[in-house]
């Protein structure tokens, strides 16, 4: 079984700045802005969670599967990269409101 390697990256001197980065082939670099955005010449993709609009920006990846070199076969890829980061970094931020809530629960009693 074939897993997906995401980390999630900040930088401390940006609040709020945040980057998915993809491990395994291929090797990617995702940048998760909130609101919608667009940005000519990239690759973006928008997306909803709990009523709140996120565009993930693919900076750069690297592949070693050169049919990926034929333009359609790059957009492919870097869709599905992007989709796939979605779903974990969605999966992610679920898990942080759950331990909010659980906080928050704990804190009342």
């Amino acid at each position: 079984m074939k897993h997906n390697r995401f980390l999630l990256a900040e930088n401390p001197r940006k609040h709020g700045d945040l980057a998915i980065i993809h491990t395994l082939d291929p090797i990617s670099i995702i940048t998760v802005l909130e609101g919608h955005h667009n940005v000519p010449g990239k690759h973006y993709m928008h997306f909803n969670y709990n009523s709140e609009l996120y565009t993930l920006l693919l900076h750069h990846y690297f592949t070693t599967n050169m049919a990926a070199v034929d333009d359609e076969l790059a957009k492919q890829l870097a869709d599905k990269i992007i989709i796939k980061a979605w779903h974990w970094f969605a999966a992610y931020m679920a898990w942080e409101d759950d331990n909010i809530e659980r906080e928050n629960n704990g804190n009342e009693n």
